[in-house]
């Protein structure tokens, strides 16, 4: 089963989405350059050794730009 794309607010601006899919994720990653940022440290769940979701922390202009991305998905 499939879990969807979860987003939420954990105040003073910033916001978490919750990716449980490897494309989306990289595609948000590489787009926003987040990479790039020392502050970026993604939330890995993993299953029998394989990541199966991420969460990262977004500023709401960012979140804005991620939800178009995942919108190209669907």
């Amino acid at each position: 089963m499939k879990s969807k794309i979860k987003t939420w607010s954990i105040g003073e601006g910033q916001w978490k989405m919750h990716i449980p899919n490897w494309e989306i994720y990289k595609e948000i990653r590489d787009t926003l350059k987040l990479k790039k940022d020392k502050k970026f440290k993604p939330v890995v769940y993993m299953q029998d050794g394989d990541n199966i979701a991420w969460d990262i922390d977004l500023t709401k202009e960012q979140l804005e730009e991620a939800k178009k991305i995942v919108k190209k998905f669907k």
